[in-house]
């Protein structure tokens, strides 16, 4: 940060001391003006080598935190040194183009910066349930065979090919809460290592009911319209999901009799982990998807960048 301000200042008193001195401001027809595009080329060249950087993590040049840093700095050093290249004027249409990728990179790269230091933070605290995000649509499919399983138990089969019990190893190392379960964690019924096994070891025992439980229509009514469309992720209502969960549970905990509590108390559970991974979703889409627009528009810039250097010097 020091060097970058050290640098504009320097270069704009380079600049005002031609300006001064010369007929004209130091153009990009200049000498000095020639030195300022060049210098503002090679930093923009610098930052785009940051995803060769990352590409190859083992490479040992320099630390990923460090080039990092340098990549956003010295990409912001590059609008100044455009502007004195430019002498402040727009030029011919490859110019106006090259100016307004230069602005929205350089925007684009700040908005990302500032969502990476801000949805980390949300996401600890908005989703307790660390799944990786490859992870998760295993994740969901077997909370959902587990679902499928756990009232096919009392209700008979759910769906018409209905899947034999998942495995208990299947539960391992797929979602992993951060820290000790705390108890807004034990109220919202976040899966923990220990409920994992508890999970673990109920799929190992459930057997499909070959009848329903006396009393197990409303059940199997309320999992097949409401729970289940849910999981599968084809309900997507507007508003608070949490609030409509809490609501729905707390019908069906009135409707039902007392020994289908259990039930709806893992089924809630299972719920619960499903809204938080669509949480997780829509945090890392807005986490990364900045990357859509910074990065082929930062190399778009590198491409015209250079035809404009060439065009330049040769014409």
């Amino acid at each position: 940060m020091i060097f970058v301000v050290v640098a504009t200042f320097a270069c704009g008193v380079t600049y005002m001391w031609f300006a001064i001195t010369g007929h004209a401001p130091p153009s990009g027809g200049t000498w000095a003006g020639l030195g300022f595009g060049i210098a503002a080329y090679a930093l923009m060249l610098f930052a785009g080598l940051l995803a060769v950087r990352k590409r190859f993590p083992t490479w040992r040049i320099g630390r990923a935190q460090s080039w990092t840093r340098a990549h956003i700095w010295l990409g912001l050093l590059t609008l100044p040194l455009v502007l004195y290249h430019s002498a402040f004027r727009m030029g011919g249409e490859l110019s106006v183009i090259l100016m307004l990728l230069l602005l929205i990179v350089i925007a684009s790269g700040a908005f990302g910066l500032i969502l990476q230091n801000i949805l980390p933070r949300s996401m600890l605290d908005r989703v307790p349930l660390e799944v990786s995000f490859e992870n998760i649509p295993n994740f969901l499919s077997q909370r959902r065979r587990f679902a499928d399983d756990l009232v096919g138990s009392v209700c008979g089969p759910v769906i018409e090919e209905h899947r034999q019990p998942i495995r208990a190893n299947e539960f391992s190392g797929e979602g992993r809460s951060r820290g000790p379960q705390s108890q807004s964690d034990r109220d919202s019924g976040l899966l923990t290592g220990p409920a994992l096994l508890h999970h673990a070891a109920v799929a190992k025992s459930m057997t499909i009911a070959t009848e329903p439980a006396p009393g197990s229509e409303r059940l199997l009514e309320f999992y097949q319209h409401q729970v289940r469309p849910f999981l599968l992720g084809e309900k997507h209502r507007r508003g608070n999901v949490h609030s409509m969960l809490e609501t729905m549970f707390s019908q069906m905990y009135v409707v039902l009799a007392g020994d289908f509590h259990t039930v709806l108390d893992r089924l809630h559970e299972i719920c619960e982990e499903r809204r938080q991974i669509e949480v997780q979703q829509r945090l890392h889409r807005w986490l990364h998807g900045w990357l859509l627009v910074h990065v082929p528009l930062g190399l778009a810039l590198l491409v015209l960048g250079a035809i404009h250097a060439i065009m330049s010097l040769r014409y």
